[in-house]
C-alpha cells in the first residue's frame, strides 16, 4: 500500500458519521483490498497495518465477513458495468488510444525470435512483415477512423465453451483478420499444400488434391453446368469455403457493378487460401539455401506450359494452385481498389516470390505502380538491382535464354522492363524535386553505363535513369504524354515542342533499335504503363521528362557522341535479359491490364475453366481453340493523324498500341506508293497496248491468210 493511499485512507475515516464519506471509505476499503490481494494474497496483514496506523484517528474497522460481502457486491458492481456501452469519447482521443496501442503492439506483429526471418532492409527489398499486411492498420493510417470498419465493435458474447478449440488457427492468419462475431471453422474440403525438397536442399510447394476436396469439386462441377446463379448460391451456403465457388461468384459481381458483395467473397476465399498454407510456408522467414538464400520461403512449383502437346497444357491448366494464385490477385487488386496501396504491395510482393521467374499474373506490371502510390520510393530502385539476386535469376537467365552467343548479360529489371525503366525515374522526381541544372553535367558516360551510374547520387542519379529509359523505350513516350493530357504542338520552356523532338532520333528510329526477342512484349508493357501511370506524370514530372528528351536530340546532333549511342543501343538490342521467361508472359498483355479494374489473365480464365468444365476445355484443345485469336495490328501510332483517320474507315484496321508491331505509314511512304502504283500503271497500259496491237495484227494476218487462196481459186 503506497503512501499516498494510507493518507486518503485516514482522511476518509475522519468523519465516520457521514454517510457519503463511509461510502467512500467503503470504496478505498473494496480498492485497496482486491489490489493488495491481487498483488500479495494476504490482505488480513496489509488491513491490519492501516487500521493500527490510524487506530487514534479512525474509528471500528470493518470485519472480515462484512468485508468478504463488500467484495462480492464490487465483482457483481464491475460484471454490471462490463455490460453496460463504454462512454463515448472524443474522436480525437479515441484516434490518439488507438494510435498509441497500435505502435505498442507492432513489434509483438511481427516474427522477430527466428533467427532467418527476413527484414525490410534494403538488401532484401523483397521482404514482408507482419504488420504490413494489416489493412485495418493502413485504413486508420490513410484515412483515420472514417475509414475504420464498423464492426470493430464487439460482437454478442458467446457462451464460455463453445467452439473452443475451433479457431486456434486464427492466431496465423495474417492475410485476412477476423472479427469476434466471425468463428470461422477450418476449412477441410480445399486442396493442400504440401512441402518439396529441391536437390539443392531448398523448400518449395506444390498442391494436391484430397478426397473430400474431389468430391467437392464434383458436385461444384455439375452445380456450374447447369449455369444458375441462384443455385450456385445455394451451394456456398453449404459449402461457405469452396475456393473455385467463391471465385466464380465473386467474378460474376465483379462484372454487374456489385464490388462489396465481390470483396466479401474475396475475403473469404482469402480465408479459404490461407487456411491452406503448410506448416514450413511463411513469408516472413527466408530459404537460406542454395543461391535463392535471401528468397522467401513461399516458392510455388509452377507447371511446365512450355510444353507443345495438348495433353502436357491441359495437365498444367488443371494444376490446383492456378485458383490460389487467382484468389490472391483478386485480392491485391480489392485492396489497392480500396486505396490500400500498402497492403497491395504486400500481396504482390507474396505473389513475385511464388512464382518468380514465371509470371503469369503480370504483377511485376503493378509492382513499381503500387510503390509510387504507397511513397516506396526507394523501393523500387533496391527492386531493380536486386531481385535478380533475390530469386536467383542469373544463372537461368544465361542458360535457359535464346539469345546468342556472346551476348551481353543484362541483370537490371530497368534495363528490361520499360515500367520499371521510367519508374526509378520518377521516383526520384516525386521523392525530391531535381535541380534541372545539373542535367548539363551529366557525361554521356554515365547514361549509359547502367552498372556504372550507381555511383551517381541524388539528381544526377535521377537524370542518368529517365536519360536511359528514354534511350533503350522511346515507344512509351507519346502513350505517357497521351495519358497525361500533354498537348504535343504545345511549346515547353525550352521552346521545343514535344510533336518536333518525336520526329528527331533517338525517338524517330525506335523501331530500329527495338530488341531482337522481346521488343514485342515491351511493347505491350509500355501500353499498359501509360494506362497505369500515366496521371503520376503530370505537371514536373512530365517538364522533366521534357527536358532530357531536348538532351537526347542535342546529344544526336553531334557526331562525336552519335556512333557511342548508335553502339550502345546495338548491344541493348542483342543482349539477353536475366527475366527472359519472365517477359514470356508478357507477349500478350494488353492495354486494359493497366486500368483500375483490369480484366482476369487468359490464362486464369483457362484454368478455371479447365477445373469447372473440363471436358468442354478438353475439346477446345483438341480443336485448337485454346488459344486466343487477335487480330494483327496494322495501324501504328506513329503514322500522321489524318492517314490514321483514313485508315481507321476502313473494318479491318487495328491500331497497334504497343508501337512496335505495326511500321508507321508517313506521307513519302504515300508518295512513293502512289508513285510506284503510277509507274505500275502505265507499263502495264503500255504492255496492254502492245498486247492488243500484236494481237490485231496477228488476226489481221490470219484473215489475209485465209481469204488469199480462195481469190486465187476463183
Amino acid at each position: 500500500m503506497s503512501q499516498k493511499q494510507l493518507r486518503k485512507l485516514r482522511e476518509l475515516r475522519k468523519a465516520p458519521e457521514d454517510p457519503p464519506e463511509n461510502q467512500q471509505v467503503e470504496a478505498v476499503n473494496e480498492d485497496l483490498e482486491s489490489s493488495d490481494d491481487q498483488a500479495t494474497g494476504a490482505h488480513k496483514g496489509f488491513h491490519a497495518l492501516a487500521s493500527s496506523s490510524s487506530s487514534s484517528e479512525a474509528g471500528e474497522v470493518p470485519s472480515t465477513e462484512t468485508l468478504t460481502r463488500k467484495a462480492r457486491r464490487k465483482k457483481r458492481r464491475d460484471i454490471t458495468n462490463d455490460k453496460r456501452p463504454p462512454k463515448m469519447k472524443s474522436s480525437g482521443d479515441d484516434s490518439d488510444d488507438f494510435l498509441a496501442g497500435l505502435e505498442d503492439t507492432a513489434p509483438s506483429n511481427e516474427v522477430e525470435s527466428q533467427p532467418n526471418q527476413s527484414t525490410g532492409s534494403p538488401l532484401n527489398p523483397l521482404a514482408m512483415r507482419r504488420q504490413d499486411f494489416s489493412g485495418e492498420a493502413e485504413r486508420l493510417r490513410v484515412f483515420g477512423r472514417v475509414g475504420l470498419r464498423d464492426s470493430r465493435r464487439k460482437g454478442p458474447r458467446r457462451a464460455r465453451g463453445q467452439g473452443e478449440g475451433k479457431t486456434l488457427h486464427h492466431r496465423r492468419l495474417f492475410l485476412v483478420s477476423l472479427e469476434a462475431n466471425e468463428p470461422w471453422p477450418k476449412p477441410d474440403d480445399t486442396s493442400q499444400m504440401v512441402l518439396v525438397l529441391s536437390e539443392d536442399g531448398a523448400v518449395s510447394f506444390d498442391f494436391k488434391e484430397s478426397d473430400a476436396s474431389t468430391r467437392s469439386l464434383e458436385m461444384l462441377q455439375s452445380v456450374v453446368s447447369q449455369e444458375d446463379p441462384e443455385l450456385l448460391q445455394r451451394y456456398l451456403q453449404r459449402s461457405p469455403f469452396s475456393l473455385e465457388g467463391l471465385l466464380v461468384m465473386a467474378e460474376d459481381h465483379r462484372r454487374q457493378g456489385g464490388y462489396d458483395q465481390a470483396r466479401e467473397l474475396i475475403r473469404r476465399a482469402i480465408y479459404t487460401v490461407e487456411c491452406a498454407f503448410a506448416p514450413d510456408f511463411s513469408p516472413f522467414e527466408t530459404l537460406d539455401v542454395g543461391s535463392q538464400s535471401s528468397r522467401p520461403r513461399v516458392r510455388l512449383q509452377m507447371p511446365d506450359r512450355s510444353a507443345p502437346s495438348a495433353h502436357s497444357a491441359h495437365s498444367a491448366l488443371d494444376w490446383p494452385g492456378w485458383s490460389w494464385l487467382r484468389a490472391l490477385w483478386m485480392h491485391m487488386h480489392c485492396l489497392a481498389g480500396q486505396g490500400m496501396h500498402r497492403t497491395s504491395l504486400e500481396v504482390c510482393k507474396l505473389l513475385l516470390a511464388a512464382t518468380l521467374p514465371q509470371d503469369p499474373l503480370r504483377a511485376l506490371l503493378w509492382l513499381d505502380h503500387l510503390c509510387l502510390r504507397s511513397r516506396q520510393y526507394n523501393t523500387i530502385a533496391d527492386l531493380s538491382v536486386s531481385l535478380t539476386r533475390i530469386c536467383g535469376l542469373t544463372s537461368q537467365g544465361s542458360e535457359g535464354s535464346e539469345g546468342s552467343e556472346g551476348a551481353e548479360m543484362k541483370e537490371t529489371l530497368e534495363l528490361a522492363f520499360p515500367n520499371f525503366a521510367y519508374s526509378v525515374g520518377l521516383a526520384g522526381i516525386l521523392q525530391q524535386s531535381p535541380d534541372m541544372s545539373l542535367l548539363n553535367h551529366l557525361t554521356l558516360e554515365n547514361i549509359l553505363d547502367a552498372e556504372g551510374a550507381e555511383d551517381l547520387e541524388g539528381d544526377l542519379l535521377t537524370f542518368a535513369r529517365l536519360m536511359r529509359a528514354l534511350l533503350y523505350f522511346p515507344g512509351a513516350v507519346r502513350p505517357l504524354l497521351e495519358e497525361a493530357a500533354v498537348q504535343l504542338d504545345s511549346p515547353k520552356g525550352s521552346g521545343s515542342e514535344w510533336i518536333s523532338l518525336l520526329t528527331q532520333p533517338p525517338f524517330v528510329d525506335g523501331l530500329t533499335y527495338r530488341h531482337a526477342q522481346h521488343s514485342v512484349a515491351q511493347g505491350r508493357i509500355c501500353a499498359a504503363y501509360a494506362k497505369l501511370c500515366g496521371p503520376l506524370w503530370k505537371d514536373e514530372p512530365v517538364k522533366v521528362l521534357h527536358a532530357c528528351a531536348v538532351r537526347w536530340v542535342k546529344l544526336h546532333e553531334s557526331a562525336i557522341f552519335q556512333k557511342d549511342i548508335v553502339d550502345a543501343r546495338l548491344r541493348w538490342a542483342n543482349a539477353t535479359f536475366a527475366f527472359s521467361e519472365t517477359l514470356r508472359d508478357y507477349a500478350d498483355a494488353l492495354p486494359d491490364d493497366g486500368l483500375a479494374n483490369p480484366p482476369v489473365p487468359l490464362l486464369l480464365e483457362h484454368a478455371l475453366s479447365a477445373r469447372l468444365h473440363p471436358k468442354i476445355e478438353q475439346q477446345m484443345e483438341d480443336f485448337g481453340m485454346f488459344r486466343r485469336i487477335d487480330t494483327v495490328p496494322n495501324m501504328s501510332i506513329y503514322s500522321p493523324p489524318l492517314i490514321l483517320f483514313f485508315q481507321s474507315l476502313m473494318p479491318w484496321s487495328v491500331l497497334d498500341h504497343s508501337g512496335v508491331t505495326a511500321t508507321p505509314l508517313l506521307w513519302s511512304d504515300i508518295g512513293r506508293g502512289l508513285a510506284t502504283a503510277l509507274k505500275d500503271t502505265g507499263l502495264f497500259a503500255v504492255e496492254v497496248l502492245l498486247g492488243v496491237s500484236q494481237l490485231l495484227s496477228s488476226a489481221g494476218a490470219m484473215l489475209r491468210q485465209h481469204f488469199r487462196p480462195r481469190r486465187a481459186t476463183d
